[in-house]
């Protein structure tokens, strides 16, 4: 028994907190201490003058958003999303043709957020219309919530790089490839209306070109716990085996 508790007691004492090893957000609407350290940040000029705070963040198979723009009133909260609102759009350009909204024989994947439903919509579009993809033979892949800080709007999504949902028309990525995305923010509309705003063209483009960076190791942290754990497995055996006096009070 006495060994036993000393191993517990070598555990305790060397295992490491690896919370914020590497770790990935949570989908919360909120932004807490060093959730988004390991996102690149891309600063995106809108059409009503503000500046919105894109944070990308690259796993293996899932690309993850944070979207921030300053707002008024402060601490705005969504009671009714069936009324005019606030909610966030990514248009992902599949073919690159830099149509906005796309064509009926090549459609955009798109994520909405506080569209009609709390969290994001899976969506596809073209000419001006979207479709839902899991009313269209498609699967709802993306996930995403919405908050409010000051007077500071939150938007957090995270989306498979490639679901192989050919259906619901979703990007098909891997690390190094590029792609296109329009960023959108409707202020206090319906759902179905045209956006409020838009990110500002670049030239002659409406699209902002983007490239999957490398991804960051989920498992980081949970590698480091598990070295800890067997190193100190590892520690205490020596000190059993060589007889070394365990004090238990």
């Amino acid at each position: 028994m006495k060994r036993l508790l000393f191993l517990l007691l070598i555990f305790s004492s060397l295992i490491v907190k690896t919370d914020n090893v590497s770790a990935l957000p949570a989908l919360d609407g909120k932004i807490s201490d060093n959730e988004w350290s390991a996102a690149n940040i891309k600063q995106i000029l809108m059409t009503n003058g503000e500046i919105l705070s894109l944070h990308i963040i690259y796993t293996i198979d899932e690309l993850y958003f944070l979207a921030e723009i300053a707002h008024e009133p402060p601490n705005e909260i969504i009671l009714n999303i069936s009324i005019p609102h606030d909610y966030f759009g990514v248009e992902f350009d599949l073919n690159k043709d830099e149509v906005i909204m796309a064509t009926p024989s090549s459609p955009d994947d798109m994520v909405l957020i506080d569209y009609k439903i709390k969290g994001a919509v899976d969506m596809y579009s073209h000419t001006f219309r979207v479709y839902e993809d899991e009313n269209n033979n498609g699967v709802d892949d993306a996930e995403g919530a919405s908050g409010s800080e000051g007077n500071k709007l939150i938007w957090e999504m995270k989306k498979p790089l490639d679901s192989g949902d050919k259906d619901g028309n979703d990007i098909s990525l891997q690390s190094g490839d590029t792609y296109k995305i329009m960023i959108a923010f409707w202020d206090d509309k319906p759902p179905h209306s045209s956006a409020t705003y838009t990110n500002k063209m670049e030239g002659n483009t409406q699209f902002i070109i983007m490239t999957v960076g490398s991804p960051i190791d989920r498992t980081f942290g949970e590698i480091i716990g598990t070295t800890v754990l067997l190193a100190s497995l590892a520690i205490a055996v020596v000190l059993i085996k060589y007889g070394i006096p365990v004090i238990l009070k």
